[in-house]
């Protein structure tokens, strides 16, 4: 189960990567996604 201080930050990651997407920044948009995955997989 994910801890919630993990998931509040995978949330907030999330919701950058969004923005950073609708403003066209794929770029930071993957990186921004890709991290906060790396936080939901930890144990």
């Amino acid at each position: 189960m994910v801890q919630a201080p993990r998931a509040d930050k995978a949330r907030i990651l999330v919701n950058e990567a969004e923005a950073a997407c609708k403003a066209g920044n794929m770029t930071k948009a993957t990186q921004k996604a890709k991290a906060a995955m790396a936080i939901l997989k930890q144990k």
